[in-house]
């Protein structure tokens, strides 16, 4: 289930006029159906970041578990619009989200004709494996259809929960099939609260393998952005996103 403006017409939810009426009313609603997951799109385009991600209750934590982190070409404005600063916000805010990269053509090769994915971690392709992995949070967002990421904290995948620590162990395993300098990746990040980079390690391989201690206290979650030689607008930056370990606390 995907939101979009539930400020306008409340067609969304319950034909309330008003933002403030209508999400915390859609996800009370959601909430009441089991296995149900939703996501956020485009949170600062024709909105407010949903209100700036209020009305969070552990109940309705459960409901919302995937924020558009990438929009590629909306016939609305054939461009590109990417959200990190609002996947940082929700997070802040103390929901449990996984980002998901999207092509918004209104056309049917949305996805043979697009580079964008949402990769889930799920054990088959069934229908209940597939929404068990997005209720998780288990997955990440990529720009290179073929892009492989796996991300750990503590031996735990993206998508967990810890019990909370001072010292965490990332591991971290990326590769490109292709092996082309186009997608070389150039550049890894782990990102915590607020958007701050606590570690990072720059790159010039098609694979990258990274082991790196990171000791906080405070944090909340950390998660993992990796950059390319080429992302899908054709220049170098920002490839890929994970969904976060978050740390209990």
């Amino acid at each position: 289930m995907a939101i979009e403006n539930p400020a306008g017409n409340g067609n969304n939810a319950g034909n309330h006029n008003k933002s403030s009426d209508a999400l915390p009313i859609f996800y009370d609603w959601l909430m009441k159906h089991a296995g149900a997951s939703g996501q956020w799109n485009h949170p600062d385009y024709m909105t407010d970041n949903f209100n700036n991600y209020a009305y969070r209750t552990d109940g309705r934590d459960k409901g919302m578990n995937i924020l558009e982190m990438h929009n590629y070409g909306s016939w609305l404005w054939k461009g590109i619009l990417d959200y990190e600063s609002s996947y940082i916000l929700a997070l802040d805010t103390g929901w449990h989200v996984m980002p998901a990269a999207n092509s918004d053509t209104h056309s049917p090769n949305w996805i043979s004709g697009y580079e964008p994915r949402t990769v889930l971690l799920a054990p088959s392709l069934t229908r209940a494996d597939l929404y068990g992995a997005m209720s998780a949070c288990r997955g990440y967002a990529t720009l290179d259809k073929n892009l492989h990421v796996s991300y750990s904290l503590n031996g735990q995948v993206m998508g967990s929960t810890l019990s909370p620590a001072s010292i965490y162990t990332a591991s971290i395993h990326i590769q490109d099939p292709d092996n082309t300098p186009n997608d070389a990746i150039t550049l890894v990040e782990i990102v915590s609260d607020g958007g701050k980079v606590v570690a990072s390690i720059p790159a010039h391989s098609n694979m990258v393998d990274w082991t790196v201690t990171l000791t906080s206290g405070t944090a909340h979650y950390f998660y993992l952005r990796v950059s390319t030689e080429s992302n899908v607008s054709g220049g170098p930056g920002l490839t890929a996103w994970t969904a976060p370990v978050w740390t209990g606390r």
